[in-house]
Formats: C-alpha cells, sequence, structure tokens
C-alpha cells in the first residue's frame, strides 16, 4: 500500500514538473517572439545592393599574373607568383601573395639567393627584402572610389611594418565579371575570381 501512495505521489509531481517546463518554454518562447536579441554584427557597414561598386569585388581571387612597373615578371623568369586577395561584404580585405623559393646554389658557407646575393652575407633589410619576395601579406579595410576607379586598402596589419597605417590605393578594372586587374604603382596584378567549394 505504501508503495502504491509513494508511486503515486512520484507521478503526480512528475505531472507538475512537466507542467511547469512546458509553461517556462512557452514564457520563453513568447520572450523571443516580443524581444529578438541585436546581433552583434549591427554597427558594421555592410556592402550594398549589386549596383554598388564594391559588390563587384566581394569573395576570393588567385593571383593569375604579376609584373613590376617596368613590364618585367615580378617572380622572373618561368617562376609564377602565387597568391590569394580576399574582399569581405563588411568591408574588410585581406591579401597573401609571393613568388617560389627561389633556385639555390652553394655559395662559400650559404646560399645564393635568386639576386645573386649571399645570405650569409645579408642585411637585416636585405634579408626581409628577399623573405618579402618570397611570400608578402596584409590585412584591413577597404573602401572604392567608383568615379576615381580605385580601391583603398586601409592596412592594419602587414608582414612590412611600414605598410601599417597607411592607405594603399590601386586603380582598377574589371575586364571580366571574373577578372580583376589592380595597378598598384605602376605594378599590375591580375586576379581570378575562385569558384564557389
Amino acid at each position: 500500500m505504501r508503495s502504491a501512495s509513494l508511486v503515486a505521489s512520484a507521478g503526480l509531481a512528475a505531472e507538475r514538473l512537466a507542467a511547469a517546463l512546458l509553461a517556462l518554454s512557452g514564457l520563453t518562447m513568447a520572450a523571443c517572439r516580443e524581444a529578438p536579441a541585436a546581433s552583434p554584427l549591427s554597427d558594421v557597414p555592410v556592402v550594398g545592393a549589386a549596383d554598388d561598386p564594391a559588390a563587384s569585388f566581394v569573395g576570393s581571387w588567385r593571383l593569375e599574373s604579376w609584373t613590376t612597373a617596368e613590364g618585367a615578371a615580378r617572380c622572373g623568369g618561368e617562376a609564377r607568383p602565387t597568391g590569394q586577395i580576399m574582399y569581405s561584404l563588411d568591408g574588410h580585405m585581406s591579401a597573401q601573395l609571393g613568388c617560389p623559393e627561389p633556385t639555390t646554389a652553394a655559395s662559400g658557407g650559404g646560399e645564393e639567393t635568386a639576386d645573386g646575393e649571399d645570405d650569409e652575407e645579408l642585411t637585416v633589410e636585405e634579408a626581409r627584402r628577399q623573405m618579402t619576395r618570397r611570400h608578402f601579406s596584409y590585412y584591413g579595410r577597404y573602401t572604392v572610389d567608383p568615379d576615381a576607379r580605385t580601391v583603398t586598402h586601409h592596412v592594419l596589419g602587414s608582414v612590412s611594418p611600414g605598410w601599417v597605417g597607411e592607405d594603399r590605393i590601386r586603380s582598377y578594372s574589371f575586364e571580366t565579371d571574373d577578372r580583376l586587374m589592380l595597378d598598384a604603382d605602376g605594378a599590375k596584378l591580375v586576379w581570378l575570381r575562385n569558384p564557389p567549394i
């Protein structure tokens, strides 16, 4: 008799608990419908409609070619440049680009770089120049001026300390929707849009 009474009490307690949880979940759902939480990104400017010139930049691009202001291939010889540049909807960008490792040959105790310099004799500045020739990256925000046909990279961080805090202005042209040419002080970089994954 006592065990039957305990079972009945437990059943009643379980019913009351279930009713309380159901009521609480209903209140919680109603509160969510009435007062949606603000998005943490609500204050971040977003690239506008399709007619916004910045919308053409949004996405990721791979480096097809890179020539210097003098018209020479940036990586020299048959080496092809590598790189990727990305433009986000919220106005951020990042770029990584460079040349494959140069051919090296033993020279005295060090290795000879593609520029014919022994890397054991390089100054810090020369070594930095050699490294950034092989790989260069930076990131920041970007703005587009359609009248001037320029995109400005507002650099927040870079492997080159001198770039940090600077605005790097690039003339641009879209040869097609998926082919972007940037002119950086005479150097020409051709980027191809990466297909979606």
